[in-house]
Formats: C-alpha cells, structure tokens, sequence
C-alpha cells in the first residue's frame, strides 16, 4: 500500500528532484513538531479492492496533541470518530444505526488517535518516500506531493 501526502511545506528549491523527498518529508515533520492543535478539511478515499468498491467520505477534523482527536464527516453526514484521551468513539448511523462503539487508547506502541503523527513522527524509519509532483491548493498555496510507502506491513 502507497499513501499519498501532500506537504504544505513548499522547499525552497523550486527544482525537486527524487532525492529531495525525504528533506521535503524531514520539513513536514520539523513543522508538525511545533503544532499543538489543528483542525482541517479532509477528504479521505479508500479503495478496498476485497469488495471491488471506491468509498469517499469528507468532512473537518480537529486535533490537540497528544491524545484528542475529532473526525466530523459531512459526507456520510452525521458520522463522527471522537479521541477524548481514554476512550476512541466511533459513531457511525450511515453504516451502524444506533450503535456507538467505544474502545481504549492503548497507552504505549502507539500513536493512538493522531493520525496524523504516524506519517511524520519518525518517517524516515517508517516509509520510503517519493517526490510525485507539485500541486497547488484552492488558497494558491504551492504544495509538495509525496508517495508514502511502508517499510514494514505492519504500519498503515
């Protein structure tokens, strides 16, 4: 599985070149190191080839380091995944009417609900990175595109 990570981390060099991925990957962690809380708009796309179907979902996420995480979809509507600290909540009526399913934040080996963390605390050790291309955002922020590819199967 390759993951796509787009670094809103421009380099400086407008010149990128393969090599330059794992500087650019370095920046993004560097920047995230400092960042306390965040909140976003997501779009999130998975391909689950076992069931021969594409899902989209979208919506805003929130993110207070170490442990608080929020993902509030708008598409499907309603959904929502909560991090309070001690518990993970997911509470999705597009797929489970009237079910809320609660588990714990492990407390070590983990980067628990920061999802964002496990793509850059320690990439280097986790992911061979590649430079895709440059991009640019709504706001004409000009982007870095990298491709993630796990190391180890057994990180995302």
């Amino acid at each position: 599985m390759t993951i796509v990570l787009v670094c809103a981390v421009r380099s400086d060099n407008q010149t990128i070149r393969q090599s330059d991925a794992l500087v650019i990957l370095d920046r993004a962690s560097a920047v995230y190191d400092t960042i306390r809380t965040l909140s976003a708009d997501f779009v999130q796309i998975v391909d689950n080839p076992l069931v021969g179907a594409v899902d989209t979902t979208r919506g805003r996420l929130y993110q207070q380091k170490p442990n608080r995480f929020a993902m509030r979809f708008s598409a499907p509507k309603g959904d929502r995944i909560v991090a309070d600290g001690r518990w993970l909540w997911l509470y999705t009526p597009s797929t489970t009417p009237g079910q809320v399913i609660r588990t714990a934040i492990p407390s070590a080996g983990t980067t628990g609900p920061n999802l964002i963390a496990q793509f850059v605390e320690r990439p280097r050790e986790r992911y061979a990175a590649r430079w895709l291309r440059a991009d640019s955002l709504a706001s004409a922020s000009v982007v870095d595109v990298l491709a993630l590819t796990p190391k180890d199967a057994s990180v995302p």
